[in-house]
């Protein structure tokens, strides 16, 4: 390889351009289904390759088409991009903290006790969708919404309360 006048950029035995250093990028839409294009420096677009941990289908649904993107390349290969990584949409997570800041707990914690997942919340956890969601309040009230709530089990099926009604 022979140097150009750019720190980052050396020619390759093939006259492509190598690439030594990360560049941002962006992800481009694409006709074929899982399928992530990047463009960055004007170049491209280039199939990219992912790495461990990105979710293909999530990337490659319309919603990202736009969104920044960090790349390295397969050996410094302009046409061999790889995603590293999302970066963050400053504008995105702002408009969202100024308009949900009072619907959000004020912290939630999630890790793993023993074998079993366990998420925390300070004031409350909703988990919802579409017509359906099970709220979680601090105070211990736990109220379960939906079009029809079906409860099964293979052994005894318990109530228990201080008080039980039923319609």
């Amino acid at each position: 390889m022979t140097k150009t006048s750019g720190q980052n950029k050396n020619i390759a035995d093939e006259g492509t351009l190598a690439l030594l250093h990360p560049r941002t990028g962006r992800i481009e839409s694409s006709k074929n289904p899982g399928e992530i294009l990047v463009t960055y420096d004007g170049e491209g677009p280039y199939p990219a390759r992912l790495l461990s941990g990105i979710s293909r289908l999530e990337l490659s649904s319309d919603s990202f088409v736009g969104r920044e993107v960090l790349l390295v390349f397969d050996g410094g290969r302009a046409d061999k991009p790889i995603v590293v990584g999302v970066l963050e949409n400053v504008l995105e997570t702002l408009v969202c903290l100024d308009g949900e800041a009072d619907s959000r707990p004020s912290s939630m914690e999630d890790r793993s006790c023993n074998g079993r997942k366990v998420v925390e919340a300070d004031k409350e956890m909703v988990l919802r969708c579409g017509e359906g969601s099970i709220s979680i309040k601090k105070e211990g009230r736990i109220v379960i919404r939906g079009r029809e709530i079906v409860s099964r089990a293979s052994g005894t099926n318990k109530i228990k309360g201080g008080s039980v009604e039923l319609n």
